[in-house]
């Protein structure tokens, strides 16, 4: 089962804990996030996750916004962005994190930025 679903519109602020061992529905994106608003992680690990399609950390959507200040991504898997995916019109800020070790099967090991449409 997916961790957390930001939903479109919502303000998320997640501190100091670790997100793992999620699984996107089948045929979906984002193991451990799925992110359609605005989020904010501080201190937070993102390990051991797996998506069907994007982002097997964390998968953001056009519209949305990820800031993360010492954000650990590891060991996560998915067909496109690994790690993270970040599509059209999203928002990513990234400050003293780590991406490493997340596998894509497509593309964007670490992380996917790619246009929809």
């Amino acid at each position: 089962t997916r961790v957390i679903e930001v939903n479109a519109g919502a303000r998320v602020t997640i501190d100091n804990v670790t997100i793992a061992n999620g699984r996107s529905p089948v045929g979906e994106s984002g193991g451990g996030i799925l992110n359609l608003g605005n989020t904010f992680l501080r201190d937070v690990t993102i390990r051991d996750n797996l998506a069907d399609q994007d982002g097997g950390g964390i998968s953001s959507f056009a519209g949305a916004s990820l800031d993360a200040i010492r954000l650990n991504v590891f060991d996560n898997r998915a067909m496109f962005g690994g790690g993270i995916s970040s599509t059209t019109n999203t928002n990513t800020i990234l400050v003293d994190s780590s991406i490493r070790n997340n596998i894509a099967t497509e593309g964007g090991g670490g992380i996917e930025n790619a246009e929809l449409g």
